[in-house]
């Protein structure tokens, strides 16, 4: 499940995401991401009613992510 240290680090980063979550999970669409308004939950909730995965599947998935971009960052400050 999400914290709120999750979910600031989503909404901070949520329009860098969206080419990577539109790649991992292809069913999903702008209107889809737009919808979700940046909440996790929801995020979650669209992903999982197109694609049938796991709620924790997705929550690591969207982790992975989010550290991934979190990590490409401190780089580029370095």
């Amino acid at each position: 499940m999400r914290d709120n240290s999750t979910q600031m680090k989503f909404d901070a980063k949520v329009d860098d995401l969206r080419g990577r979550l539109k790649e991992s999970w292809g069913a999903l669409t702008d209107d889809d991401i737009d919808r979700a308004d940046g909440q996790w939950d929801q995020v979650i909730s669209t992903i999982r009613e197109k694609t049938g995965d796991s709620v924790e599947s997705i929550s690591d998935r969207l982790n992975s992510m989010i550290d991934s971009l979190q990590a490409a960052g401190s780089r580029k400050e370095s």
